[in-house]
């Protein structure tokens, strides 16, 4: 099954993966092997796990996309040291589209404490780019609007289908535009924040900070949700118990026999 992470923590992963029409899902509460490598690195990681939560994104023929929530059971030690170590040193991702030679120098300037800078400067470039699909957010830069609305709307579709937990890259748009296509863009929900030229280094550096908490934040609490809804439908399926009545539990004992006594 062709697949690849999203998102990895010392506790699990989270990944999608394309299942061919006819085979079977992974099913929740079985057991997983995994290989594979982390991002950037390439450093091999293997072991299994137990499958927390299933998700069907798409259904289309002839093959279905799906979301898997896995914790780690059995990780070699030096796994696990690699994994930590990977964790802990970890930075955001973020994308910068169509910058000019300026608008690049400012980004770099400003955001490189922020997360590692992914520069594209071509559609193609972009769609790379967020195929990765732990892109947290994305400047969009440009003097044409038309081409940069294209670019959000790319964004918007491209990243749609590869987050696992409706987590799309937060789109900070900083190209030119007119009033009326920057209410629709913010109408539409396809932009977190729009800047306007001359950009302030500070209002950048705090767009930029505050679309990859948001990112962060909404993801885990969609993660989260998934697991605690699984957790509720696993429950729910449980056969029924025989519950004794509460009518027998408070008069089974002694001590209450005497205070009934007393009462009458």
């Amino acid at each position: 099954v062709d697949s690849w992470s999203l998102n990895v923590s010392i506790g699990g992963l989270a990944f999608t993966a394309i299942v061919p029409a006819g085979e079977e899902l992974p099913r929740e509460g079985s057991s997983l092997e995994v290989d594979f490598s982390l991002p950037d690195t390439g450093v091999p990681v293997s072991g299994s796990g137990r499958i927390e939560w299933v998700d069907v994104m798409s259904a289309h023929a002839p093959s279905r996309r799906i979301a898997v929530g896995l914790s780690f059971q059995a990780l070699r030690p030096s796994d696990r040291a690699i994994l930590a170590r990977y964790v802990s040193e970890y930075r955001p991702h973020i994308g910068v589209a169509m910058a000019t030679a300026e608008d690049a120098k400012l980004c770099r300037t400003e955001l490189e404490s922020e997360g590692a800078l992914h520069f594209a400067g071509s559609e193609g470039q972009l769609r790379g780019l967020l195929a990765r699909g732990d892109v947290y957010a994305v400047l969009i830069f440009g003097d044409a609007e038309k081409a940069a609305t294209a670019l959000v709307d790319l964004v918007d579709g491209e990243a749609g289908d590869t987050a696992p937990i409706d987590a799309k890259p937060r789109v900070i748009y900083c190209a030119r535009a007119t009033a009326p296509g920057l209410v629709r863009l913010h109408h539409g929900g396809k932009v977190y924040q729009s800047l306007s030229r001359p950009f302030d280094p500070q209002l950048l550096r705090l767009a930029v900070r505050r679309a990859v908490e948001d990112y962060a934040v909404r993801s885990e609490l969609k993660r989260v949700s998934l697991e605690l809804e699984r957790s509720f439908m696993r429950v729910k399926a449980r056969p029924p118990r025989e519950e004794t009545p509460l009518k027998e539990i408070i008069f089974e004992s002694e001590a209450m026999r005497q205070v009934l006594k007393l009462l009458q």
